[in-house]
């Protein structure tokens, strides 16, 4: 199953911008839910962004693992995606963090309605890329 394309094709807006930077939980969240519903085996984690030689996060960044490939809202994820998407100088030393977190992490009531969004976003993109996995979940 392509889940970058399934990402990049879901019609979600402006959302696929903000899940970069204050609601990546629901979008880690839903993604998790949509993936177990086609029979995957997904899990939260969370990246935390570290410039050397300090040991202080600069960011934390909830995402979702698949067979050891991270993935957010613009695709699959890593610490040299993370490092063009934040414009790091070449000389700057970082590294990636990522930690095994819980999917309940992800949930923040208020932004339900965003999560539900996303959810049905991100069914109808999995419908459209890979129509025998909906055929699966129903």
């Amino acid at each position: 199953m392509d889940i970058e394309a399934i990402i990049l094709h879901a019609k979600i807006g402006g959302e696929r911008k903000a899940a970069q930077v204050d609601t990546c939980g629901p979008f880690a969240a839903a993604l998790f839910d949509v993936l177990c519903e086609c029979g995957l085996k997904p899990s939260i984690k969370t990246a935390s962004f570290i410039v050397l030689p300090g040991n202080q996060a600069s960011w934390y960044h909830a995402v979702v693992e698949v067979d050891g490939r991270l993935y957010d809202s613009k695709g699959e994820f890593s610490h040299e995606i993370a490092r063009q998407r934040q414009k790091t100088h070449r000389t700057v030393q970082s590294r990636l963090d990522i930690k095994p977190d819980d999917r309940s992490c992800c949930y923040e009531e208020e932004l339900d309605v965003l999560h539900q969004f996303l959810i049905k976003a991100l069914r109808k993109s999995v419908k459209k890329q890979h129509p025998e996995a909906m055929a699966k979940a129903a």
